[in-house]
């Protein structure tokens, strides 16, 4: 009011401050990524009192609609930070509402600021190939292997939704996959082709176009550790006929041609030949066969070998036994080899000219080249020996075979490619028949009585004192005595009058002895069939060989024959005489 008693309205500003003992202070830097997710314990600020201590919890208010899409901001009374999770969905700033409430009751509205980036990683995904991958076909491939990874720019694994792999471009037979967990690619299976891969992976880039890397896969030939088997000296073999010692079937080494381990070779003995043993020597790695083949045909000798690494191989050695005495053609790859199926050998008798054992002929037909054909006679008995006839293809046999038996000779083949091939052609050699030895002939004696020779014993025909009384006329063979006269030859039988029979042991006595006196009794000594080889040495003027009596026992014996006849034809003509 003035002096006047008028009045004058003043205005005074007042100004009236908030209660701010509260304090909201941002982080200052936070770094939020689109698609990412938060890190634990990221604060974007921190809410104070004037003491700078937490306010309480229900103090602070934030309100959920300001904060990034995909996350969520709490309040840590504990700490007063403003903790923000989650993963941020949409890139941009975004401002915090933090609503606090002042001791006096007002409230005061804070704003915190927050940046959300673009997802940048995909344009920086990095696929990092292996190091010269390689695979072996037919070998399965080690549990967690792979051939690359794939990795964000801070180095780790990225979402598997971000990487995808091409099937149409792994190996054969295997699999790539993505481990989000490790970022490997990881491949698994066995590869059954081998060969060059370009293993194609594809990762999103910046701008949103794909970006393709291939990783190179090299899958190499599985390792040939296919057993060498070579040939023996038995694959052919004749039914009969006893297989030689040190025969083989064929010999197996590795690859690299060494030799397997005993207990790595087995023999199916069901497919041997029928009459043959076959076995493994580790020693030599040969396949050895004996015994006799019963039974002809072709037979395919099975072996399974086991690698070092538990790989089994089955093998099959071709046998051949061909039917005894055949002369069906065995048809090979470079000769077709006949045997002579009439063969015909005696042991002991010598073989004629030309005699063949068979033909060895190229599969046309006509002659090979000598130097192509190797012959091995060493299987046939001593004296023998077979050459090849280039001009027709015969092989000829020659010699005297020194033993009877089955025998085989092996022909080895070579063709214009180098390979060879044995055939074995069977030889039978028949014993030499059997001549029985002659009887011993008798021995002249000394002038015992048991070393006389024997005499035939007459049948006892009664005389009668005259000449019709007659004895057989038997022929005598010549006795070299050994009295004083050196010897004499022991006379035919002659008419007597005396009657005996010879029935015991002794000399026979001379019928012109006393004639019709002697009634002694006599008889003679068979022969025992002395050995020659024990026979005495002769003397005297009529010592003589075997074959010197057998003459002169005949002539003997015709002379006496004749002497019979003419006495028979006398005494006819006595009779007639005195008719007249």
């Amino acid at each position: 009011t003035n002096p006047d008693g008028s009045q004058t309205e003043h205005t005074v500003p007042v100004t009236v401050k908030p209660n701010t003992d509260s304090t909201v202070t941002p982080a200052p830097s936070v770094d939020l990524t689109e698609g990412k997710e938060i890190p634990a314990d990221t604060s974007i600020g921190k809410v104070t009192d004037k003491d700078d201590q937490p306010v309480a919890e229900d103090k602070v208010v934030v309100d959920s609609t300001t904060v990034p899409e995909g996350t969520e901001v709490t309040y840590n009374p504990e700490t007063g930070e403003l903790e923000i999770t989650g993963t941020p969905t949409t890139p941009g700033d975004k401002e915090v509402k933090v609503t606090v409430t002042n001791p006096d009751g007002s409230q005061t509205e804070h704003t915190v600021p927050v940046t959300v980036k673009p997802n940048q990683v995909d344009e920086t995904i990095t696929v990092t190939p292996g190091e010269n991958i390689t695979l072996e076909e037919g070998k399965e491939i080690p549990a967690d292997s792979n051939i690359g990874g794939v990795t964000d720019p801070e180095g780790k694994p990225v979402a598997a939704d971000k990487v995808t792999i091409d099937p149409t471009t792994v190996p054969d037979g295997t699999t790539v996959t993505y481990n989000p967990e490790t970022g490997g690619l990881e491949i698994s299976g066995t590869p059954t082709t081998p060969g060059d891969f370009n293993v194609k992976v594809t990762v999103p880039g910046a701008d949103g176009t794909d970006v393709v890397t291939e990783i190179p896969v090299t899958v190499t030939p599985a390792a040939d550790n296919t057993p060498i088997v070579t040939p023996g000296n038995a694959n052919n073999l004749v039914e009969g006929t006893e297989i030689p010692t040190d025969s083989n079937i064929g010999k197996i080494t590795d690859p690299e041609g060494n030799l397997y381990p005993a207990d790595k070779v087995v023999v199916d003995d069901t497919t041997v030949p029928t009459g043959t043993v076959v076995t493994y020597d580790p020693t030599t790695g040969e396949i050895t066969i004996s015994g006799t083949p019963e039974t002809s045909g072709d037979f395919n000798v099975k072996v399974t070998i086991t690698d070092p690494d538990g790989t089994t191989h089955v093998v099959e050695i071709p046998v051949k036994v061909a039917p005894k005495g055949d002369d069906t053609p065995d048809t090979g790859d470079n000769a077709v080899v006949t045997p002579n199926g009439d063969l015909n050998l005696t042991e002991g008798e010598k073989i004629p000219a030309d005699t063949s054992i068979g033909t060895v002929l190229d599969p046309e037909g006509n002659p090979l080249d000598p130097t192509d054909v190797s012959i091995d006679s060493s299987t046939l008995p001593d004296g023998t020996v077979v050459e090849y006839d280039p001009t027709t293809g015969e092989l000829i046999i020659s010699g005297t075979p020194k033993a009877a038996g089955e025998f085989t000779v092996t022909i080895t083949v070579t063709g214009a490619d180098g390979t060879t091939e044995e055939f074995t052609i069977p030889v039978t050699v028949k014993a030499k028949p059997v001549i029985p030895s002659p009887s011993p002939t008798p021995t002249p004696g000394d002038g015992s009585s048991d070393s006389t020779l024997p005499v035939p014993t007459p049948k006892p025909t009664p005389g009668t004192g005259s000449s019709g009384g007659i004895l057989p006329i038997l022929p005598v063979l010549p006795i070299p005595g050994a009295g004083s006269s050196g010897g004499h030859v022991a006379p035919a039988p002659q008419p007597g009058t005396g009657t005996g029979q010879g029935t015991g042991e002794g000399t026979v006595t001379d019928p012109n002895a006393n004639a019709g006196a002697n009634q002694g009794q006599g008889q003679h000594i068979p022969s025992k069939g002395i050995d020659p080889a024990q026979q005495p040495k002769r003397h005297g003027p009529l010592a003589v060989t075997g074959a010197d009596v057998a003459k002169t026992g005949i002539i003997a014996s015709i002379l006496a024959m004749l002497g019979a006849f003419m006495l028979a034809v006398s005494k006819r003509r006595r009779p007639e005489e005195d008719e007249a």
